[in-house]
């Protein structure tokens, strides 16, 4: 069986998302990875404050 699968592991602990596809588009694999953020045990706060920074550093390596 083919499938992409993301998973996040600490300790004893995983999060776990799979697709049966290989071949993910861009809002297949976006859809996933919301799955993903939606099972963390993170705030709302913490997971924005961190796609913003992520944000900014990519906005500022395509502006160097």
């Amino acid at each position: 069986m083919n499938y992409t699968r993301i998973t996040y592991e600490k300790g004893d602990k995983a999060i776990i998302v799979e697709v049966e596809k290989t071949e993910l588009n861009y809002e297949e694999f976006m859809s996933l990875l919301e799955v993903f953020i939606n099972s963390s045990p993170y705030s709302k706060h913490e997971i924005e404050s961190y796609v913003l920074d992520w944000a900014a550093d990519i906005r500022a390596s395509h502006e160097n």
